[in-house]
């Protein structure tokens, strides 16, 4: 595991059940990363919080290239965009060395992404 940030633990609210899920996971399917933030908003999903996906992706995009880095920092945007986060949001909870990139990238998404 690198720096303990490989897996996450996903919370099914109606089954109470508990397990362990690689954010490769998100990676490959990106509607399940959706799902998931509706599920944050709703209230019906706990674990792991978008603040939780949202660093892990930061960190892992720190290392990777090509195109898995332009998906992970597309979809560090899509949390952002999907959960609302305010400026604020992205100040308190973002690294100051991810916070400049991070906000070009959701004005990027910013047209073609739409959450409600």
């Amino acid at each position: 595991m690198q720096q303990g940030l490989t897996m996450i633990y996903d919370t099914s609210a109606a089954a109470d059940i508990h397990r362990p899920t690689s954010w490769y996971e998100f990676l490959l399917a990106p509607t399940k990363l959706d799902e998931h933030l509706k599920g944050l908003l709703s209230g019906t999903v706990k674990n792991p919080s978008g603040v939780d996906l949202l660093k892990i992706f930061l960190t892992q995009a720190q290392t990777a290239s090509g195109n898995r880095a332009t998906m992970l920092n597309t979809l560090s945007a899509k949390i952002c965009v999907g959960l609302k986060f305010t400026l604020d949001d992205i100040e308190k909870q973002v690294p100051q060395k991810h916070q400049r990139f991070l906000i070009e990238e959701i004005a990027r998404l910013d047209g073609n992404v739409r959450y409600k």
